[in-house]
């Protein structure tokens, strides 16, 4: 019995010495033969995802943005009939250091992508290795709002060669990340002129021009803030604006009217608020127009409320002559 059990041994060794020479033997060709065939095989691997960001709206002309990458990077191995030798080989490797190779291959026209580090060293071990990197973004003024942009990375591993012995074949992989610019509300507002002189029975008006220099369709909306006591105004309530186009709204002023000569000056402030045109509950800050006019005159307006009384008067008196104290007279 304890000589058939030697006998096994010895056999089992030759068997495990005559396969180590057969691999040795084998040319370098013939060690990447994939997990399905005879030899074994080693090779990197590596995996490129956000720490942080996923989902993430980059603002347009908010500065760069500092998004985390996570690298990781680990050894695949197996074989066919010899696999169970694939964990000895790999160890071979083990403590060596390994480059991996960031190459951004494509990215939006309206964004500048960058990498704190473009070759990140590994060292091979028998678990998985992560390093973090850095990935700077600037996204343009003219980013078109929630519009998904992707930026491509290849990642690349050289193959690792070592005499008499398996290659740790090489990698190379082209992964996607996905980003979206947010909306900006940006709008340039302006009276043109800011002042005007009109008389108290004329109306001034005022046009103001609006350009969206946003990244979206954008909905202003218009709100008298201030205006002086006894002055009227009147505005377009909203106005849609596309990307890059300018419109123009009108102010309508009117000073006050009362009967007589008038030296008045009205300061009157407009507010124009932009707003997402998909969803306006998406805006930014108010923009403030301010205009002045100066009312010099005289002005007519409630001389009815004089005028009226007296001519019913002087019709009475009328009457009451004609009708009554001219007959008494002529008596």
């Amino acid at each position: 019995m304890k000589k058939c059990l030697r006998t096994i041994k010895v056999l089992m060794l030759i068997g495990i010495i005559f396969a180590g020479f057969f691999v040795i033997l084998t040319p370098p060709s013939s060690a990447k033969i994939s997990e399905t065939g005879l030899f074994i095989n080693l090779s990197s691997k590596v995996d490129v995802n956000w720490t942080e960001g996923v989902g993430t709206s980059i603002k347009p002309r908010g500065g760069i943005i500092d998004l985390k990458l996570e690298i990781e990077y680990t050894v695949a191995s197996g074989g066919g009939l010899l696999g169970f030798l694939a964990e000895f080989y790999e160890a071979l490797y083990y403590g060596e250091p390994i480059n991996v190779n960031l190459d951004i291959v494509g990215e939006p026209d309206w964004a500048q992508v960058s990498l704190s580090e473009y070759d990140v060293t590994f060292l091979i071990s028998n678990a998985p290795q992560t390093q973090t990197v850095h990935m700077y973004i600037t996204a343009d003024e003219d980013s078109p709002a929630f519009l998904a942009g992707e930026i491509r990375i290849k990642a690349s591993v050289p193959t690792k060669t070592k005499l008499l012995f398996p290659n740790l074949d090489g990698f190379e992989k082209t992964f996607s990340l996905a980003f979206e610019p947010s909306y900006i509300p940006l709008i340039d507002v302006q009276a043109v002129p800011n002042t005007k002189k009109v008389g108290p029975m004329d109306t001034a008006v005022f046009p103001i021009e609006v350009k969206n220099n946003g990244n979206e369709e954008t909905e202003i909306v218009f709100n008298i803030k201030y205006k002086s006591p006894g002055w009227k105004a009147l505005i377009t309530d909203t106005v849609t604006v596309d990307v890059g186009e300018k419109t123009t709204v009108y102010l309508s002023i009117q000073p006050p009217r009362g009967l007589g000569y008038h030296y008045d000056i009205g300061d009157i402030t407009v507010e124009a608020t932009p707003t997402r045109a998909l969803d306006t509950s998406i805006k930014g800050e108010p923009k403030p127009v301010s205009v002045q006019v100066e009312s010099n005159g005289f002005s007519l307006l409630g001389a009815e409320l004089v005028i009226v009384p007296l001519i019913i008067i002087v019709v009475v008196l009328f009457l009451l002559y004609r009708y009554v104290i001219k007959p008494r007279r002529m008596k």
